[in-house]
């Protein structure tokens, strides 16, 4: 009986170890009930460092009218919000870290707003056992053939870390027109391994294809 029961164990132990290290996906219902968000569940993780149980959650509202036509040949302009919320739980309260907000608004054309789901990574840069999370999203309003404004959010404790700029444009394989990149002065006085890492990420989904 006993060699099962050491297996269990050391199976049990490694899926530890791997949550506490990077983080797992979780669903809707498996969200504390105190955690408070707007708009649909889009994607949600979960870790654990020195400070707590980490929860982080993307949601979006959905396209909607936000103003009617004044007359029969304008055209009605919708709306669109992304929100990304970091949550900690302590041990005995949940504290909401930082939540970021971002949107298109009134767009008369067609509206483009979503993250990246392969952009999200857990991380411990700076090797301080308090984990950033970071993630890609695009957002755009336009009639034209051209690329998304782009933004890398990168977030350690309450702290934010931007890049903003726009996507590079490919309209196939051998032709590119550039995007552009600013990263925040918030990358000033990060350790470094935080604007190498985002640097990173960014390349990683610079582009929108037509």
């Amino acid at each position: 009986m006993k060699k099962p029961f050491f297996l269990t164990t050391a199976i049990i132990l490694s899926v530890f170890i791997s949550f506490a290290q990077g983080g797992y996906n979780i669903e809707f219902h498996e969200l504390p009930y105190v955690i408070k968000y707007e708009g649909e569940l889009q994607e949600a993780r979960t870790w654990i460092d020195s400070n707590g149980e980490n929860f982080f959650i993307i949601t979006k509202v959905e396209e909607y009218v936000s103003k009617r036509a004044t007359d029969k040949y304008d055209t009605d302009k919708t709306s669109s919000y992304l929100y990304a919320y970091h949550y900690i739980d302590n041990g005995g309260s949940m504290k909401l870290s930082r939540k970021i907000t971002d949107f298109v608004k009134d767009c008369e054309f067609d509206i483009t707003i979503f993250h990246e789901p392969n952009s999200i990574e857990i991380t411990d840069l700076d090797n301080d056992d308090i984990k950033e999370v970071s993630f890609v999203y695009k957002l755009s309003c336009k009639s034209d053939v051209s690329g998304d404004d782009m933004k890398l959010m990168l977030l350690e404790d309450g702290k934010k870390y931007p890049i903003r700029g726009t996507s590079e444009m490919r309209y196939n394989d051998d032709y590119a027109e550039p995007g552009t990149k600013k990263l925040g002065v918030e990358f000033d006085k990060a350790p470094k391994s935080f604007k190498k890492f985002a640097e990173e990420q960014w390349e990683k989904f610079n582009y929108t294809e037509f």
